[in-house]
């Protein structure tokens, strides 16, 4: 009996259907990676605000301090990086296995360091910014669960080697100058931030902090829809 082979045409339909199960499978196959490295981000994040909530419980309710700013000038011994390694035991709590930086290993042109941390604290609980003193103590943080302390902070440029982002620098263009400062869109258009009270959430940036502008006077009257890194506002 003479063996019959497969047509060209059925070969080529064969082809097509691969291609369009590769087309559809692919995309999932990668948000599915996306969704995997998240997931190991947000366990560094609550890994991280445990480890400051360990930290406060041992010195009197404080936050831990930063030491790696803007400049030249940095203090390694003070900044959380090193308080966290040692609340946590972790060296590699502090890196989102979705950060892609150059600066892992190129210096930062405007600091000439390299990158040693995914994360930063936020200015607004370091007590060094004027009238936020008091959020440096945890207990008197009104709304620890609407409160950031961690965020994802940017992969190039000069805030690509610091330990923290200052809030207070946004205005009045919030989303475009809190970029500079924040990685917003890491995790499939949000990212992971680790809250006062302990837990960690995804969130977009206008959940983080928005401002009404149409009802705000820059910089005296401002209308939050949402601000969750000023502990005196916190929702």
């Amino acid at each position: 009996m003479k063996r019959r082979g497969f047509t060209l045409i059925e070969l080529l339909v064969v082809i097509a259907i691969m291609s369009l199960l590769i087309s559809i499978l692919l995309p999932a196959l990668a948000r599915s990676r996306q969704l995997g490295r998240s997931t190991a981000c947000k366990a560094n994040l609550r890994s991280l605000i445990q480890g400051a909530l360990m930290y406060a419980d041992n010195n009197d309710g404080r936050l831990p301090s930063i030491g790696l700013g803007y400049g030249e000038d940095q203090d390694t011994s003070v900044s959380w990086l090193t308080v966290m390694i040692r609340e946590t035991g972790n060296s590699q709590v502090t890196h989102c296995p979705s950060d892609t930086s150059p600066h892992w290993i190129q210096p930062i042109p405007e600091l000439n360091r390299v990158r040693t941390n995914s994360y930063g604290g936020q200015a607004y609980l370091t007590g060094e910014v004027e009238g936020k003193e008091e959020f440096n103590i945890l207990t008197r943080i009104p709304r620890p669960s609407a409160t950031i302390v961690w965020v994802e902070i940017a992969e190039v440029g000069p805030y690509a080697g610091v330990d923290h982002v200052d809030p207070s620098d946004w205005l009045p263009n919030l989303k475009e100058n809190a970029a500079n400062q924040v990685f917003v869109t890491r995790h499939l258009g949000k990212a992971n931030y680790g809250m006062a009270d302990g837990h960690v959430e995804a969130m977009t940036f206008e959940e983080t902090c928005d401002l009404d502008m149409a009802q705000s006077q820059i910089p005296e009257n401002l209308i939050w829809r949402h601000n969750k890194y000023d502990p005196a506002i916190g929702w």
